[in-house]
């Protein structure tokens, strides 16, 4: 008579898809009791996961009741005759999922005073997107924008920059160079003075650009001297300390003659000399 009762609630329970399910008529067979089911009840009996255990339904006053849908917020819960009452979020808000909360979610803010800019405006389904301005990088350790590392003279960025990571700088290899602290720049190649028709007086270094230098032959002066302001010196790199060097590459140029027979080297004068 006992295990009869239990049998129906049992029964009634499947009906109602409850948790208990067969697992009850299970326990109960330990016991000695035996609790046949019709076929559409069996059928029942395995339907171990209730439909409120969904990403849209939810379960409230034992009833299976829909979420609101993304882009809107449950202004009401479902009752005993209606369903949920959803509301569409509002300006400035979001919501991404379906939901039973009771309001939208706000957009960031993009705040430029924090190095922030827009890089997707968002809408009522859609987070609004920001990102570092140019020069700054996301730190994860602070959670905000940080300034980007600044390369060296020497040294150049390594491209191409990202948004997210900080600087990376790179010494430059030889035939390039960078004279700026920059967290912007790359390595600069040497100026190529061959190529321009000119010598090279002074080799570029990591730091500096090649010098190059294109001599022009003068016309004799009246005491046979060759004066500097006969020369033109083009230069591709005025650099600090060139022009002593430029004057030792002057005066080293052998006595030479022009077409009446007249030979000159150039002065010693510096007062005479234009660069």
């Amino acid at each position: 008579m006992l295990g009869n009762f239990y049998c129906l609630a049992i029964q009634i329970a499947i009906q109602k898809k409850s948790f208990l399910l067969s697992a009850s008529a299970e326990a109960l067979q330990l016991y000695g009791f035996s609790c046949p089911l019709s076929p559409s009840l069996a059928q029942l009996s395995l339907q171990i996961t209730p439909p409120c255990e969904s990403e849209q339904h939810y379960e409230y006053s034992g009833r299976c009741c829909t979420k609101c849908e993304p882009g809107k917020y449950m202004s009401a819960r479902c009752t005993g005759s209606s369903d949920s009452v959803c509301q569409p979020c509002g300006p400035n808000e979001y919501m991404d999922v379906w939901n039973e909360e009771d309001k939208c979610l706000l957009h960031k803010i993009c705040d430029q005073g924090k190095a922030l800019r827009e890089v997707n405006p968002g809408n009522s389904t859609f987070q609004r997107q920001c990102a570092c301005t140019m020069g700054y990088h996301w730190n994860e350790d602070c959670d905000c924008c940080q300034r980007n590392s600044i390369c060296a003279p020497g040294f150049g960025v390594q491209h191409p920059v990202q948004q997210d990571k900080d600087t990376m700088c790179i010494p430059c290899a030889r035939g390039y160079f960078s004279k700026v602290a920059s967290s912007t720049d790359e390595c600069k190649s040497w100026t190529n003075c061959t190529a321009l028709g000119m010598a090279e007086i002074m080799p570029g270094t990591d730091k500096s650009d090649a010098v190059c230098a294109e001599r022009k032959m003068p016309e004799p002066s009246e005491d046979g001297m060759c004066p500097y302001t006969d020369y033109l010196l083009e230069s591709s790199g005025k650099e600090a300390g060139c022009v002593t060097r430029v004057f030792g590459w002057l005066n080293s140029i052998p006595v030479v003659g022009d077409s009446r027979g007249n030979s000159c080297r150039p002065s010693s004068t510096l007062g005479k000399s234009h660069l």
